[in-house]
């Protein structure tokens, strides 16, 4: 017989705004809970970084994929 392996997987929720270092905090928070609880899988919604209110706004808050805030989020993994 052979054996199954389980992983506890988590599924987050969360209100974005135009504030990124407040998206971010929510975020650190709801990783570092998953991990306490044992989650090896955590999924966070789109856009989960920032929503603008327009696309000229998003498009200005924009940052690269080696940007400081990306990278905080790397490391959050």
């Amino acid at each position: 017989m052979t054996m199954l392996r389980r992983s506890l997987i988590g599924v987050c929720q969360l209100t974005s705004t135009g504030d990124k270092e407040r998206n971010f905090t929510e975020c650190q928070a709801l990783v570092r809970e998953g991990a306490e609880r044992g989650v090896k899988f955590l999924f966070l919604p789109e856009a989960f970084d920032y929503v603008a209110p327009s696309q000229e706004q998003t498009l200005s808050q924009a940052e690269p994929l080696e940007g400081d805030l990306i990278q905080r989020y790397l490391h959050l993994a």
